[in-house]
């Protein structure tokens, strides 16, 4: 009997911790971003600092935060800054995934920026 216990209480151990381990994917719900809108909002946020950052366009850095314009890319998504920086929170922790992201982001704003040159 006490080897039936001893038994059950392994195998009880060893399937918690298998399944204690599986990588479900990302987070579900309204505080996490779908990758696609990300991608999305990534570009669009790196976009505006450039812009931003650009000597000619000093006077839209006067009359506009940083702040103020994510805040627009966020409503043109749908989503907030808070799901955002959950999204970011888990992608951080993720290295590998953050790394797929930011090279979709890199590739699509090369194809904007070889459109531009055409």
């Amino acid at each position: 009997m006490k080897q039936t216990r001893q038994t059950y209480a392994v195998v009880l151990v060893l399937a918690l911790m298998l399944t204690g381990c599986k990588d479900s994917g990302p987070p579900r719900g309204k505080y996490f971003i779908p990758r696609n809108d990300l991608v999305g909002i990534l570009i669009e946020m790196h976009m505006t600092d450039a812009v931003q950052n650009n000597p000619e366009f000093r006077t839209l850095r006067e009359e506009y935060d940083s702040i103020d314009m994510y805040s627009l890319i966020f409503k043109k998504y749908g989503t907030t800054r808070q799901a955002f920086d959950s999204t970011m929170v888990y992608y951080s922790r993720n290295p590998k995934k953050l790394t797929d992201v930011y090279d979709e982001v890199i590739m699509k704003m090369t194809m904007i920026n070889d459109s531009l040159k055409e």
